[in-house]
Order: C-alpha cells, then sequence, then structure tokens
C-alpha cells in the first residue's frame, strides 16, 4: 500500500494501530526531509463488492433446511431435472 504525504511525497508507514477489524490507524512520516511531516492516517473498511462464497452456500443452505420436508423434496426435483449434468446421471 502505498500513503502520500499532503505536500505530494511519498511517506512511510512506521506503526500501525488496529482498533478493530475493519479499522487500522497507520502512523506515517513523510520521506522528504524538506517536509518531515508526521500524520496519522485511518485505513478502514468500507464495503463488499462480492459477497464471500461460502456465505452465500450457508446462507441457501440455512434456508433450504428451513423448508418443509415436500417443499424441501418439490426444490431438489426441480434442480435434478433442469440441471442437465444431475440430469444426464439420474436420468
Amino acid at each position: 500500500m502505498r500513503v502520500k504525504c499532503s505536500c505530494g511525497s511519498k511517506a512511510r508507514i512506521t506503526k500501525r494501530n488496529e482498533m478493530s477489524v475493519a479499522i487500522i490507524q497507520l502512523y506515517c512520516q513523510c520521506t522528504d526531509p524538506e517536509c518531515g511531516h508526521a500524520f496519522v492516517m485511518d485505513l478502514a473498511f468500507s464495503h463488499s463488492i462480492r459477497t464471500l462464497a461460502n456465505a452465500v452456500d450457508q446462507l441457501l443452505l440455512d434456508r433450504f433446511h428451513s423448508l418443509s420436508v415436500d417443499k424441501q423434496k418439490v426444490l431438489f426435483d426441480h434442480i435434478v431435472a433442469t440441471t442437465p449434468a444431475i440430469a444426464a446421471r439420474t436420468g
């Protein structure tokens, strides 16, 4: 990760302080000796742009298990009938 000073020069991260899983304070020092600025910058998690695959899988399994056995069977039969690779093995 590259950090820039307000003067436009590169800055070096000298220390980091993890406030939480989502927020880290970066202690920085400008590499320009004429500037010498020392500052703290916050690095924070904003949002996901892609859901974790295992989270989606778990959500689907939880939803499937919340259905009645009859609805589970209907859904399973539909998946088998509409998925070519599965239909070829069972057909």
